[in-house]
Order: C-alpha cells, then sequence, then structure tokens
C-alpha cells in the first residue's frame, strides 16, 4: 500500500502556523484592549472622588483658591478620561481588525484541511481499489480448471 503524500502539506502547515500567530496577536491586543478599559475606569473613579471630595469641601469652607485648583484638576481628569476613552477605542478597534484576521486564517486553514481530507478519502479509495483488483486477480489465477 503507498503511503499517503498530501502535495500542499507545506502549505497546510504554514496556514496552522498563521492561525496561531493571529490568535496569539489577538489575545495580545484584546489583552491590551482590557489594560486601557481598567485605566479608563480608575481615571473615571478617581473624577467621581475628585468631585465628591470637591464638593464635601465647598459645603464645609469656601477658599476660592482650593476651589480654583480643585477644578483645574477636574478639568485634567475629564482632559484625561477623554484621551483615555480615545485610546481605548482604537484598542477596540485594533481587537476586531485582529479578530477578523483569524477568521480568515481559520478559513484558510479549513479549506486545507477539507482538501486534505478530500485527497486522503480519493487516496484510501483508490489503494482499495487496487487491493481488490489484485484479490481478484490472485483469486483468478488460483481457481482449479473445472472438466
Amino acid at each position: 500500500m503507498r503511503k499517503f503524500n498530501f502535495r500542499l502539506e507545506k502549505v497546510r502547515e504554514t496556514y496552522d502556523v498563521r492561525e496561531q500567530q493571529s490568535k496569539r496577536r489577538l489575545a495580545e491586543a484584546a489583552q491590551a484592549r482590557d489594560r486601557e478599559r481598567r485605566r479608563l475606569e480608575e481615571i473615571q473613579a478617581e473624577l467621581e472622588r475628585s468631585q465628591s471630595d470637591r464638593l464635601e469641601q465647598v459645603q464645609k469652607t469656601f477658599d476660592v483658591t482650593d476651589a480654583l485648583m480643585a477644578h483645574r484638576f477636574s478639568q485634567r481628569l475629564t482632559q484625561s478620561r477623554e484621551e483615555q476613552q480615545t485610546t481605548m477605542e482604537k484598542s477596540q478597534t485594533v481587537v476586531e481588525e485582529r479578530r477578523m484576521e483569524l477568521t480568515k486564517a481559520r478559513q484558510r486553514k479549513q479549506i486545507m484541511d477539507n482538501l486534505h481530507q478530500k485527497k486522503l478519502t480519493e487516496h484510501q479509495q483508490e489503494q482499495a481499489r487496487i487491493e481488490q483488483l489484485e484479490l481478484d486477480d490472485r483469486a483468478s489465477h488460483r481457481q482449479p480448471a473445472n472438466n
């Protein structure tokens, strides 16, 4: 019986490597996005604490200098939050791009896997046909002549 040899095995292996790379890149992008999201949440929490602290301070004693500093700090936090929101959105875009790359890589690999399976099945059928012909040939040579 002849050994099955898939002529496109190297291509299939390359597609498998590319799929694994795409998975890794997607995971890295998702981690980066999650870090950006956590940073955004931290800034938002700090902004809320700052506003709460400013409100408490105004209720206790009103100092113009302190109020002005607190207001500037709040503005800076708001600006930071907006910048972080933009960064997080960019990270989300990268995650979506990586997800699309992975989908394409999986499709290419699946096509090669399907072709491999089809060729393997054809090979097995051809081998079975050849074996059956050999068995039939042997059987016909062994039959004693009927007189």
